[in-house]
């Protein structure tokens, strides 16, 4: 269907903004070339070269051709959030995350914005989205770095200790991540889900192997 074409020629435009150099994307898609996929790509090279004032027209402007499509709000997020405007970068990804729900890499992202926003309304709002994220992307370090960060902000140490236990071990540092679940443990209710969680981590960080 067109649609399908549509969706996979965004793909392409993505991967090659992504994955190739400034250069190999301008071969590709020359500045003539004025299609979604042409200024997609376009629009991907300027941001990962630091050219945000480049990036942020092609961006709005693939906006304004499909607003409902999650992928373009996204990236004018990321561009913002990653150039040190993190209280501009929360709408779009707001957004995007509204228009994928499911999508967990978007609430990471959104949650970094809020934390790097400032301040314990944000930290609360970092919070539920991360939350939420955890659903689909667990297994993330970054994820549970983030959730530290916020409970910490927020004052609860025993669950800013849980999850820099959980991405310490996620990333094999057994040692930091026996450390880190003993403090947690301090401050957690017994036969709580995460005094449940925090002892099967305690577990994992003393095996040998």
């Amino acid at each position: 269907s067109k649609a399908l074409v549509v969706r996979h020629k965004l793909m392409q435009a993505k991967l090659i903004g992504f994955l190739k150099g400034p250069q190999a994307v301008y071969r590709e898609y020359p500045s003539s070339d004025k299609s979604l996929y042409g200024r997609y790509a376009r629009a991907i090279a300027a941001f990962r070269s630091g050219n945000i004032r480049t990036a942020l027209p092609i961006t709005d402007s693939l906006i304004k051709d499909m607003p409902k499509y999650p992928y373009f709000w996204e990236l004018k997020g990321q561009a913002l959030l990653e150039n040190g405007q993190a209280s501009q970068a929360i709408k779009p990804l707001r957004t995007a995350a509204k228009q994928l729900p499911n999508s967990g890499l978007i609430g990471i992202m959104l949650g970094q914005a809020y934390l790097n926003a400032g301040g314990n309304a944000n930290a609360k709002a970092a919070l539920k989205v991360l939350k939420r994220a955890r659903r689909s992307e667990n297994d993330q370090p970054r994820l549970h770095v983030l959730l530290a960060t916020a409970y910490g902000r927020l004052n609860n140490i025993a669950m800013a200790e849980l999850e820099t236990a959980e991405a310490a071990i996620l990333v094999g540092d057994k040692k930091l991540a026996g450390q880190k679940i003993k403090n947690a443990l301090k401050g957690l209710k017994r036969g709580s889900p995460e005094w449940i969680r925090a002892n099967d981590i305690l577990n994992i960080s003393r095996r040998k192997s």
